[in-house]
């Protein structure tokens, strides 16, 4: 993939031409309605990493609004989804592997200008966060319905290619299953998906209510997407 790494700026010389760019993170600028994260989440393990990603996102959009950064994203993630109606498991195996999928976004990535400013690795880790980010919401959904501040909205456009893969999309009420538990397990359990550590609470102890534990092949399911090729 090309990088142009030369011409990107660093941070100060982006201060300058614009005095607000300092202010926000790649975090702030990012789809935020339909997706769910850790209160201090981060994308990327370093400041560098998460402004060189930022930086990209600038040049897609200088004023970082969020429907085109949501366009931007969305493009590349329907980009995916066309090359996964070309690419096969060589196995013949409808599942790939994450490092399958990761150089599937890499090469989506290479049909859009802005993405040229990322470092190989960099897109994919973006969109495998965002992906997580939307089953997480989905997940919310499923134990607790939509929240209100989310009914009637518009899915955003991301959010929909998201959940083109998946084959999945929110639920408007919490499913039968989840009202039927008690609703400090729920909280809980929702507290795990946030984490990214999955719906197993047989660690939490109650006189109250008996503990649930998922079967190991279900548990999957609710802590990583399912990779399914189209």
């Amino acid at each position: 993939m090309a990088m142009a790494m030369a011409s990107r700026p660093d941070d100060g010389d982006a201060t300058k031409r614009y005095p607000w760019y300092h202010n926000v993170t790649l975090e702030d600028v990012l789809p935020r309605r339909g997706f769910l994260f850790a209160e201090d989440h981060k994308i990327f393990d370093t400041v560098q990493d998460g402004l060189v990603a930022k930086w990209a996102l600038h040049v897609a959009t200088p004023w970082f609004e969020e429907y085109k950064i949501d366009e931007a994203l969305a493009a590349v993630m329907n980009e995916f989804l066309r090359l996964l109606t070309i690419v096969r498991n060589p196995s013949g195996s409808c599942y790939l592997t994450e490092d399958q999928i990761d150089e599937i976004f890499e090469h989506a990535g290479q049909s859009f200008s802005w993405a040229e400013h990322l470092p190989k690795g960099f897109l994919s880790r973006l969109m495998g966060k965002m992906i997580r980010g939307r089953f997480v919401y989905v997940r919310l959904t499923e134990m607790r319905g939509m929240p209100e501040s989310d009914v009637g909205k518009k899915t955003g456009q991301l959010a929909a290619a998201i959940d083109v893969w998946r084959r999945e999309k929110p639920f408007e009420k919490p499913d039968e299953s989840w009202t039927r538990m008690p609703a400090m397990f729920v909280d809980y359990a929702m507290e795990r998906f946030i984490q990214g550590k999955g719906a197993d609470v047989s660690d939490m102890k109650s006189s109250i209510f008996p503990v649930f534990i998922f079967e190991p092949s279900s548990l999957l399911l609710y802590q990583v997407p399912r990779y399914l090729c189209v």
